[in-house]
């Protein structure tokens, strides 16, 4: 597989049940970390879960972008483990208390705790793989707000960023970019915020797009592998962030 270069390589079948993981747990700058790809590529993209932890849709997305844009990925638990997907099945009003509590200060989810550690993990990669060049950011729902708040900071060392089903999605977020950013949305979050969104004038390469067949999650734990059709654009999915990545990053 090709580590250099601007060629995007098909996504391997996506697996529904049973999915054994391509990468390995390490420690990295003081996190635990899914690690996954090569370690001499040109490119590495820091991928933040959403709220549901090392899910296995979650690490089955990772590997493939790591497959398809031959580049290093890397999942630390900015989160601390974040909820069980049990945590969808509480009444509404034990949700809103743990996810308030959850960021709020003092919370695993605490936002500039995260965009803090995100953008310490992004200064930590050269040093620990001195081949990479350019890093990317890519979040999923509450992780994709952290995302994009982390590279908006000065002195970030991330060099482009990119949201799945975003959560919170705000213009005002968009205006402050001054990277690439990549928006992919699903057909249930707000159509009014991702048109406002992409109606902001943004970096050159940023894109916006909406998966209009996808319920939110559809790349992260809620994806639902066993149906035909969130399969097929979870793995349109992450090849259209796999090639986007090359491009913005060569």
């Amino acid at each position: 597989m090709a580590t250099l270069g601007p060629t995007c390589h098909e996504a391997p079948p996506v697996v529904a049940e049973g999915y054994a993981p391509k990468g390995e747990y390490t420690t990295f700058n003081g996190l635990k970390t899914y690690q996954v790809g090569s370690t001499s590529s040109r490119i590495a993209v820091i991928d933040v879960y959403d709220v549901f932890g090392y899910a296995s849709q979650t690490i089955q997305g990772a590997d493939v972008l790591a497959h398809a844009a031959g580049c290093l990925v890397l999942m630390p638990d900015f989160f601390d483990g974040g909820f069980d997907l049990k945590f969808e099945t509480y009444p509404q009003e034990e949700r809103l208390k743990a996810f308030t509590e959850f960021a709020s200060e003092g919370g695993s989810g605490y936002a500039p705790k995260c965009i803090a550690a995100i953008n310490s993990a992004a200064g930590a990669i050269k040093t620990q793989f001195p081949s990479v060049e350019k890093i990317g950011a890519f979040g999923m729902c509450y992780g994709g707000k952290v995302v994009i708040l982390a590279s908006n900071q000065a002195g970030t060392a991330i060099n482009a960023s990119g949201q799945a089903h975003p959560a919170r999605l705000a213009a005002d977020d968009a205006k402050a970019l001054k990277i690439p950013h990549l928006i992919m949305a699903s057909k249930d979050e707000p159509a009014e915020d991702v048109t406002a969104f992409d109606k902001v004038e943004k970096p050159v390469g940023s894109e916006t797009h909406t998966y209009p067949t996808m319920h939110h999650g559809w790349m992260g734990a809620r994806a639902k592998l066993n149906e035909s059709e969130n399969a097929k654009e979870f793995s349109r999915g992450y090849e259209q962030l796999a090639k986007w990545m090359l491009h913005v990053l060569a």
